[in-house]
C-alpha cells in the first residue's frame, strides 16, 4: 500500500528503479500481501458521523445555495470514506426523514388518525338491552357493531315512513346507510341478521295480497255482471312493500305510489347493483338519479306519462336505502369526488374495523327481538315529533357551529356532506327516539324529542363525520404524505398484522414510486425511511431481518392529549388551549328502562362514561374528564353548551 505519492515518485515497470528528479516516500511492502478490504473491517462510526453532519445542515434550514454548499464540503473533507453516490443515498434518506413529513403533515396525521380510531360506545347512546343484543350478536357474527346498526337504521326509519321531525319545513324518517369493506368481511351475515324480519313481514304481506286479488277479482266480475247503476266498483287493492331488493327505479317508483303514509326500503347486498339498475331500461342514468335524489328529500313526486292513465304520483315517498360497497370500487359507483350532485352528501357512510377471522359458537338474540320492535313500528300511526324547547335551542347552536367548521374545510366532497350534517344529526335522532320510545315507553313522549336523545344522535353524526373524512382519503388518489402514512399504517393494521414490508407498501402504488423518485431514494428505501418516521412518531416499530424490513403498527394509540391544530386542508378547525371537547361524555342516558320481558334494567345516572377521549363542559368553569364518574343525581340533560369539534 503506498500511503502518499509525491510529485518526484515513479514506478518504473521493469523492475529497475530510475530517479529522475523523482523519487519513492513510504513504501511499505510488507502490507503488500494483506488481505482485501471486508465488511468487519469498515468503521462505520465514521458513516454515522456523516450522517449526524448532514442531519445538522438540513437542520439548519438554511438557503438551498448554502445548504448545497456546506453539503459539497462535507463530501470534499470525507471522501476518503464515502463515494459520491454513498453521500448522495445518505443526503437523500436524510432528507426523507427530514422534509419529506413536516410538522404540520406529523399534526395533520394525528387528525387522521384520531378519525380512524372513531368508534362508538353503544352503551351511551342505545337503550341498555339493544345495546347489550347488538354487541353480543356482533361478537357471534365476528363483525364490528356498526356493521348491524348500519341497516338496522334504515330498517326502523322505513317502519316509520309517515313520521316527521318537525323542522326545517319536516324531516321525515329516511336514511341512506352504506357500509364500505371489503368483500368477505361478514356484512351479508349481518345484513341477513337485521333484514329477516322485515323479509318475514313481506311475505306476509305477498300471501295477504294474493287472497285479496283473489276477492277483487271475484268482486270484479259481480259488478262488471251487475245491473245495478248505483253499485260501486271495487277497488284494487295494493301490495305493502316493506322491502325492494332487485328492482328498477320505475317499478320502485310505481309501488312507493301505492304506499300512502307508509315507508319501504330498498335494501341491496351491493350498492353497485343499485346504481347499474338505474338505466337498465331508459338508458338514460341522469334521469334514473335525479329521481332517485329526490326520493332522499320524501317530497312530492309526479311521474306523468304519454297515457293518462299511466301516470301516477307519490305523496310519501318514504324511502330507506342500505346496501354495501367494496373501497376499490368506490368510485366506479360514486364517481365525482365533489360530489356535484349531492348524492355522496345523502349517504351516512361506515367504515368497519375488521376481525380476524375465527369460529365463535353462539345464538343470535336480536333474531327474536327484532320482529317485535318491527311490529311495533308497523302499527304506530304516523307524527309530527317536535324538538324539546332544550333541545331547540342546542340544535340551533350545533347548526352554527358545523357552518363555521365547514368554513374550514376546503376538499369540495367533505364541504358537500358537511351541509347536510344537520339534517343527518335530525333524521339519526328521530330514529332513535322511536327506538327510545319501544323500549321505554312509559318515560318517553312519542311527540317530543328529549335534548338527551339529540345528543346521542350527535354522537352518531360525529361518527360518520369521521368515517366520511377518513373513506376519502382511503378511495381518492393523493400524493398529500400524511394520507399515504395514514394508509401505510391501516394496511398494517388490517392486512399485515405481523408486520408490513416496503414491498408490499410500493408495489402497487405509482403515487409512493413517483415521490420516491423525485426523493432520489429507491422506492423500498424511501418506504423504509416512511416506516422509520412513523416509529419515531409512535405508531409502530421498524423490524429488520436480512435485507427486510417490516413495519409492526401499535393497534393501542393515544389519543386523550389534545391535538394542535394545523391548516390540513379538510381537517376539524383549532380547539381553544385547554378547552378539549368529548361529545360521547355529555351522552349518558337518562334513566332508561329495558323491556326485555324477563329482565327489568335501569340505567343509574352515574354510570361511568367510558368513551376515553377528551372533556366536555358541564357548566362554566366545571369539566368532566374522561373516564370520571358522575355524582349521583348530577344532570346532563340541562345547560350544556353545544356540542363542538366536528
Amino acid at each position: 500500500i503506498i500511503d502518499t505519492i509525491t510529485n518526484n515518485e515513479t514506478i518504473n515497470t521493469s523492475g529497475k528503479t530510475q530517479l529522475s528528479g523523482k523519487s519513492i516516500v513510504n513504501v511499505d511492502n510488507a502490507q503488500l500481501s494483506t488481505g482485501v478490504l471486508t465488511i468487519e473491517n469498515l468503521d462505520e462510526t465514521q458513516i454515522q458521523a456523516i450522517v449526524n453532519a448532514v442531519n445538522a445542515i438540513l437542520q439548519e434550514n438554511r438557503v438551498d445555495f448554502i445548504e448545497s454548499s456546506k453539503l459539497d464540503h462535507l463530501y470534499r473533507n470525507n471522501r476518503q470514506f464515502v463515494s459520491q453516490k454513498v453521500f448522495n443515498d445518505i443526503v437523500a434518506g436524510c432528507r426523507v426523514r427530514y422534509n419529506e413529513v413536516l410538522p404540520e403533515d406529523e399534526l395533520r396525521l394525528k387528525s387522521l388518525m384520531d378519525y380512524n380510531q372513531a368508534l362508538i360506545n353503544w352503551d351511551e347512546v342505545l337503550p341498555t338491552s339493544l345495546a347489550r343484543d347488538l354487541k353480543h350478536d356482533a361478537d357471534v357474527l365476528n363483525i364490528d357493531p356498526v356493521m348491524l346498526w348500519q341497516p338496522l337504521l334504515s330498517a326502523v326509519s322505513s317502519l316509520a315512513g309517515g313520521f316527521k321531525l318537525d323542522e326545517y319545513g319536516g324531516i321525515p324518517a329516511v336514511n341512506w346507510t352504506c357500509t364500505v369493506l371489503p368483500s368477505g368481511g361478514g356484512k351479508t351475515r349481518a345484513d341477513s341478521l337485521i333484514l329477516s324480519p322485515l323479509r318475514q313481514l313481506q311475505m306476509s304481506a305477498n300471501a295477504d295480497y294474493q287472497e285479496e286479488i283473489k276477492e277483487y277479482k271475484r268482486a270484479l266480475t259481480e259488478y262488471e255482471k251487475s245491473e245495478d247503476s248505483q253499485a260501486q266498483e271495487p277497488e284494487k287493492p295494493a301490495l305493502r312493500k316493506y322491502l325492494f331488493e332487485v328492482a328498477t327505479i320505475q317499478s320502485v317508483l310505481k309501488r312507493l305510489s301505492e304506499q300512502e303514509n307508509q315507508g319501504s326500503l330498498w335494501a341491496r347486498d351491493e350498492i353497485k347493483g343499485l346504481f347499474s339498475s338505474l338505466n337498465q331500461f331508459s338508458g338514460n342514468e341522469t334521469e334514473a338519479i335525479e329521481l332517485l335524489l329526490k326520493l332522499w328529500d320524501n317530497k312530492e313526486t309526479f311521474i306523468d306519462r304519454v297515457d293518462i292513465e299511466n301516470s301516477y304520483s307519490i305523496a310519501n315517498p318514504g324511502l330507506g336505502i342500505t346496501g354495501g360497497i367494496q373501497n376499490d370500487i368506490f368510485r366506479k359507483v360514486f364517481k365525482d369526488a365533489n360530489d356535484g350532485n349531492g348524492m355522496q352528501a345523502r349517504f351516512l357512510f361506515a367504515v368497519p374495523k375488521q376481525r380476524q377471522k375465527k369460529y365463535i359458537e353462539g345464538d343470535c338474540r336480536l333474531s327474536d327481538r327484532l320482529p317485535l320492535l318491527y311490529g311495533w313500528l308497523d302499527n304506530l300511526n304516523p307524527e309530527l315529533v317536535k324538538l324539546a324547547p332544550d333541545a331547540q335551542k342546542y340544535f340551533a347552536s350545533l347548526v352554527n357551529t358545523i357552518g363555521e367548521q365547514i368554513e374550514q374545510v376546503s376538499h369540495t366532497g367533505i364541504r358537500t356532506w358537511m351541509n347536510k350534517l344537520d339534517t343527518h344529526i335530525l333524521r339519526i335522532a328521530l330514529a332513535l327516539h322511536l327506538i327510545e320510545c319501544f323500549y321505554s315507553p312509559s318515560s318517553t313522549d312519542i311527540k317530543t324529542l328529549s335534548l338527551g336523545t339529540l345528543k346521542r344522535a350527535v354522537v352518531f353524526g360525529q361518527y360518520y363525520r369521521s368515517a366520511f373524512h377518513i373513506l376519502q382519503e382511503k378511495v381518492t388518489p393523493n400524493d398529500d404524505i400524511a394520507s399515504i402514512l395514514l394508509q401505510i399504517y391501516d394496511s398494517a393494521v388490517q392486512k399485515h398484522p405481523s408486520g408490513i414490508t416496503a414491498r408490499d407498501v410500493y408495489r402497487e402504488s405509482r403515487i409512493i414510486q413517483a415521490r420516491a423518485k423525485a426523493a432520489g431514494r429507491e422506492a423500498s428505501a424511501y418506504v423504509a425511511d416512511l416506516f422509520e418516521k412513523m416509529s419515531e412518531l409512535g405508531y409502530g416499530e421498524v423490524v429488520r431481518i436480512g435485507r427486510s424490513v417490516r413495519f409492526i403498527a401499535n393497534q393501542n394509540l393515544d389519543f386523550s392529549k389534545p391535538l394542535e391544530d394545523v391548516d390540513n386542508v379538510d381537517n376539524s378547525p383549532e380547539l381553544p388551549p385547554d378547552e378539549d371537547i368529548d361529545c360521547q361524555q355529555g351522552c349518558c342516558q337518562s334513566p332508561i328502562v329495558n323491556v326485555d320481558n324477563q329482565i327489568i334494567t335501569v340505567i343509574d345516572s352515574n354510570t361511568e362514561c367510558q368513551c376515553g377521549q377528551k372533556v366536555l363542559e358541564i357548566e362554566a368553569g366545571q369539566s368532566l374528564e374522561a373516564g370520571q364518574s358522575l355524582e349521583v343525581g348530577q344532570s346532563l340533560e340541562a345547560g350544556l353548551p353545544p356540542v363542538e369539534g366536528f
